[in-house]
């Protein structure tokens, strides 16, 4: 009696491995693209409670944070950019760096513009720069690529003494003036000027408990 071989042979090995790559080809870019939002989302979310969390230590020993000293600056000033940079600086220095945990700061060019930038302990990138409000623009993953708001850069402003700071700014609760950058108070306004302009998007995911909805309008 013959004894009968038991395998594949070479050709139904190949076509296997060619359904596993197929399928993997398939699967890999979405199980990527979904591990990299949820951990933008996560860090973003991170920033947002660390940051809100020094503001409110720095109250405790500073008086209430939309009261706090920001240097102005003078727009006809040749030197505005490294003015922004100086004042941005000396606030951090003053209210900001006991309470948060970070590894640098440095003045960079970007574009040749000077920008005051804060790497965090996490790797978080916060740009401080000093305008009508105090901007902080996070980027999630540091000087890596895209850099583009709405993907890995989210805009937050800090509002001191001024008008717009606890009332009509900073939505939803209107009783902070430190907040994502929002220019509207409804969902759907929200999706509509994070589409337009990504500056705009950190305010739509504090709208979504910092979560990335179906609908958000860029892809990771």
């Amino acid at each position: 009696m013959t004894k009968q071989k038991i395998g594949f042979t070479l050709a139904e090995v190949l076509i296997t491995l060619g359904i596993i790559g197929i399928v993997a080809a398939l699967t890999i870019p979405t199980l990527m693209q979904q591990q990299k939002k949820i951990a933008t989302q996560s860090a973003i979310k991170k920033f947002y409670s660390n940051w809100s969390n020094a503001i409110k230590l720095s109250e405790a020993e500073n008086g209430p944070s939309d009261k706090w000293n920001k240097e102005e600056f003078d727009a006809e000033d040749e030197d505005v950019a490294n003015a922004k940079v100086r004042n941005a600086e000396a606030f951090f220095n003053q209210y900001m760096a006991p309470y948060l945990k970070y590894t640098s700061k440095e003045t960079r060019d970007e574009n040749g513009i000077p920008r005051f930038i804060v790497t965090l302990a996490d790797g978080t990138e916060m740009m401080m720069s000093n305008g009508a409000c105090m901007d902080y623009r996070i980027d999630v993953n540091g000087i890596k690529g895209p850099n583009e708001y709405g993907k890995d850069r989210f805009h937050f402003v800090h509002c001191i003494n001024h008008p717009w700071g606890n009332t009509n700014y900073c939505y939803p609760s209107g009783k902070v003036s430190y907040c994502p950058y929002y220019a509207s108070k409804t969902r759907e306004q929200l999706l509509d000027l994070c589409e337009e302009n990504g500056i705009y998007c950190a305010a739509l995911l504090e709208k979504d408990n910092w979560e990335f909805k179906d609908d958000y309008p860029y892809k990771f």
